[in-house]
């Protein structure tokens, strides 16, 4: 991840439809990555539309780390017609952010909130809207967890919301205009 930040100006202009920037294998699912960081890879690899290709042993990957590496939504996103891998946003509160435009989920965005210290040993609290990621649009945003498919938020571009993320965890969240 660090690598692909410091690069990012120029290999972000450079992904599209046709040609992706590999960020290398999946290893979520093996015994040497935890279930947030196994989140955190599959979410990531989405964000940026990577070929999503694994490097574990099927028949001994856990239930849950299945479970995340199959997220229809998280998939959807990686695989999303526009080809156009996230923006790294400014940070909060130690929190990175990234945003992803989307042709799918009728033209709205990806957001995915990573923690990669684990410093704190709990989750971490931040509190922001959709006009701080640059999203400003006039009306109803939903929002939705990505690797659950749950409803997070029904909410406009200026009410306030809190994201609460685990140490080395991301939260992906779908943001679609709601009518």
């Amino acid at each position: 991840m660090s690598q692909y930040e410091a690069h990012r100006k120029t290999l972000i202009p450079v992904a599209g439809p046709g040609h992706w920037n590999d960020l290398d294998m999946l290893l979520g699912g093996n015994f040497g990555l935890s279930l947030d960081e196994t989140r955190v890879q599959m979410g990531m690899w989405a964000m940026h539309a990577t070929p999503l290709i694994l490097s574990v042993d099927l028949a001994t990957m856990p239930p849950d780390h299945k479970e995340v590496l199959q997220a229809e939504l998280v998939i959807r996103v990686n695989q999303d017609k526009l080809g156009k891998p996230a923006d790294q946003l400014d940070p909060i509160a130690g929190i990175k952010i990234w945003k992803r435009s989307l042709t799918d989920f009728n033209g709205g965005w990806a957001l995915a909130f990573l923690d990669l210290s684990d410093d704190a040993g709990f989750p971490q609290r931040i509190i922001l809207n959709l006009k701080n990621t640059g999203i400003s649009d006039e009306g109803l945003f939903k929002l939705t967890d990505a690797f659950t498919g749950t409803d997070f938020i029904i909410t406009n571009a200026t009410e306030p919301f809190e994201v609460h993320v685990n140490p080395s965890g991301i939260v992906m969240l779908i943001v679609q205009p709601f009518s």
